[in-house]
């Protein structure tokens, strides 16, 4: 272990450090860094609701970057005798020059080696403990999901998917409705997935495997299946189409006259959804509803609203938003 003191940026750190330098190893966190974990920051600091000082984002950071190491390493940034800047974005750069050369170390001299994306990662996850538990951080995989869920369509073959251990095959946990492209092939509910054009899941996650079906619509995608009562894996090719899901998981009246509706997100055109499904209700004599909202997983703030208003009387205000952004 070594102690290494930055003389010309005033910060001190205490690393576990290896005798070896590798240079590719800090050429990739500069970039990891760069590509990453300093746009986010940025944005952090310009957009929160809550204004964050610069010194506070760093060493949040820094937390997270230490956090990613073995847990015996120690450290302590002093920030005091740091350069002030006039603004506050230029201390921001200034501070986050400082948290990249500290990655850069542990890239580098790291005892333990800790791959970069992991690095900045934890240093972004450090970030994200300053702030309040609704803000979060999305990689590209998640974004397009929740991009899914709140726009209510993809391109793909229109069922739901799960891990089934031991085995870790996938199977075929529902079809969206009878009219999916994978409906209309021939594919069921408890069907196991074997291959998804020609690569086995087996040990594949329920992420990966999504990826690899959804895809542009028109293009195809052969799946390799176990079905229940037949003895050979069958072969379904399935033609990927722009599927549809509609936000209203169920809906019904019971005999005394009170409807029921679930509503699984607040994706775009559910309020319309909501409308229509409420009319139909009332066709048939609704006197009062039932609104279920157990497991919804939000969506637009604006659908949210128009559904209030499907209830609330007109010109009541029902929710506004305030910030720095704003």
């Amino acid at each position: 272990m070594f102690k290494k003191s930055f003389h010309h940026i005033n910060c001190c750190i205490l690393l576990l450090v290896s005798a070896s330098t590798v240079t590719f190893a800090q050429n990739t966190v500069d970039k990891e860094y760069k590509d990453v974990l300093w746009p986010v920051a940025q944005r952090i600091h310009e957009y929160y609701f809550e204004e964050l000082t610069p010194d506070t984002l760093m060493q949040a950071a820094a937390r997270g970057l230490f956090a990613a190491m073995d847990p015996a390493s120690e450290y302590d940034i002093i920030t005091d005798d740091m350069p002030k800047a006039v603004h506050p974005r230029k201390q921001l750069a200034n501070r986050f020059t400082t948290l990249m050369q500290i990655a850069k170390q542990l890239g580098d001299k790291a005892f333990y080696h800790t791959p970069s994306d992991t690095l900045i990662r934890f240093g972004i996850a450090g970030m994200m403990q300053v702030l309040d538990p609704y803000s979060v951080f999305l990689e590209k995989r998640n974004l397009d999901n929740f991009n899914i869920q709140t726009q209510g369509k993809y391109g793909g073959l229109g069922f739901r998917i799960q891990v089934v251990y031991p085995d870790s095959a996938i199977a075929v946990w529902s079809l969206l409705h009878s009219e999916t492209p994978a409906a209309r092939a021939g594919v069921k509910s408890g069907d196991l997935i074997l291959a998804i054009d020609g690569e086995s899941t087996r040990e594949m996650d329920a992420g990966d495997a999504a990826d690899l079906m959804r895809g542009e619509p028109g293009t195809p995608v052969t799946l390799t299946i176990k079905r229940a009562g037949h003895e050979t894996p069958l072969e379904i090719s399935v033609i990927r189409e722009e599927v549809h899901m509609s936000s209203i998981a169920a809906q019904k009246m019971f005999p005394d006259s009170t409807g029921y509706v679930k509503l699984d997100r607040f994706q775009r055109g559910c309020s319309l959804e909501l409308s229509d499904s409420l009319l139909a209700l009332r066709n048939k004599g609704m006197k009062r509803i039932i609104l279920d909202l157990r497991g919804n997983g939000g969506g637009f703030l604006n659908e949210a609203v128009d559904i209030a208003d499907l209830f609330l009387p007109a010109d009541l205000l029902v929710v506004y938003t305030a910030g720095r952004a704003f």
